[in-house]
């Protein structure tokens, strides 16, 4: 019997996903536009719902990135970041917009700890976009964290 191939974490997942999107051998593109690519992943493994995967390349500065406007209504489950280089000397947190709202007025925002590569899921405080909301990221502090990757699980 063959060796089994070790299990990828959630981030080696969406990072592996992003690479076959992003060279055109994977459907589900949605836009590219410098420096964000967003792609609408219609099943994320070991979930029941589908996905929003935005991917900021390079080194991360603090502000609002690209938006996206999904022509369909959603409900999110969770939020997770993960990142090719972890932040250094500080955290990196991100915030989701809805229509140039907080998703997280009063709920801890997705945060990556220094030194980590990863965030655990969160939940907003809203969780649903009507058909065609804008849908943006804000990343409110970097601390040199680079290769930032945001999933967003809805149904």
């Amino acid at each position: 019997m063959p060796p089994r191939k070790p299990r990828l974490s959630p981030t080696e997942r969406a990072h592996r996903a992003i690479a076959r999107m992003s060279a055109g051998t994977a459907a589900g593109q949605i836009e590219s536009a410098a420096p964000v690519r967003a792609f609408d992943v219609p099943k994320l493994p070991q979930t029941a719902g589908r996905g929003l995967l935005f991917h900021i390349p390079g080194s991360v500065a603090t502000g609002i990135y690209e938006a996206y406007f999904p022509s369909y209504a959603g409900a999110i489950k969770s939020v997770r970041i993960g990142a090719d280089g972890p932040p250094s000397g500080g955290s990196c947190v991100v915030d989701l917009l809805i229509n140039g709202t907080s998703a997280y007025p009063s709920a801890a925002k997705p945060t990556i700890t220094s030194g980590n590569s990863y965030s655990s899921l969160t939940v907003p405080d809203t969780k649903t976009w009507a058909a065609n909301a804008e849908l943006a990221i804000e990343v409110e502090s970097a601390n040199g964290v680079t290769g930032l990757i945001i999933e967003i699980l809805f149904v």
